[in-house]
Parts: C-alpha cells; sequence; structure tokens
C-alpha cells in the first residue's frame, strides 16, 4: 500500500501589513518587510548600509515607524544623498 504524503504545513506566518504606521511603535523585520513591500535580504542590505536606523532589544532587532515612514517618503535622488556620505565616511577609516 503506498504512503500518503503529509500536508505541507508552511513554518511562517504571511504577516499583513498595517493600514496605518503609528510613529510610536517599533515593527519587527518581517512587518518592515511587508511595509516596506521588499524582500528580507533587501531589508537587511538596507539596515547595513545606514539606510534605515534599527533599534534593538536583546536579540530581536525592530524598526521604529517614524523610521519606516521617513524611508517611504524617500526618493531615488535621497536615497543616493543618503548612502553618498556614510561610504565617503567608511573610506575615511579605511585610508
Amino acid at each position: 500500500m503506498p504512503r500518503r504524503p503529509k500536508p505541507r504545513i508552511p513554518n511562517k506566518v504571511p504577516v499583513q501589513p498595517p493600514a496605518v504606521i503609528d510613529p510610536s511603535q517599533r515593527y519587527s523585520l518581517p512587518e518592515v518587510c511587508a511595509i516596506l513591500r521588499q524582500s528580507p535580504a533587501k531589508t537587511h542590505r538596507d539596515l547595513a548600509e545606514g539606510k534605515m536606523v534599527p533599534r534593538h532589544d536583546g536579540k530581536r532587532t525592530y524598526v521604529l515607524g517614524a523610521e519606516l515612514i521617513r524611508v517611504s517618503a524617500l526618493t531615488d535622488e535621497d536615497d543616493q544623498d543618503i548612502a553618498t556620505p556614510r561610504a565617503a565616511a567608511a573610506s575615511r577609516l579605511t585610508a
């Protein structure tokens, strides 16, 4: 008698973005990905490049709602202005 396959149950529950972003609330990284509609890899890259300022509570990483509002309002030109000073500062440290 053939074995029946087990039903596939996803291990992660999809996160729905909130209708309104509260500036005083902190959001987890899955919530940040859902709000900004970007992949977790892109979110981590933005955090590493300094485009978003993270807040840490123990091992957990959060982003404040005010920071999400600021980041979501940026244009491509603003995005370049943010990345350039950080890259310049990093090059000064290594030189």
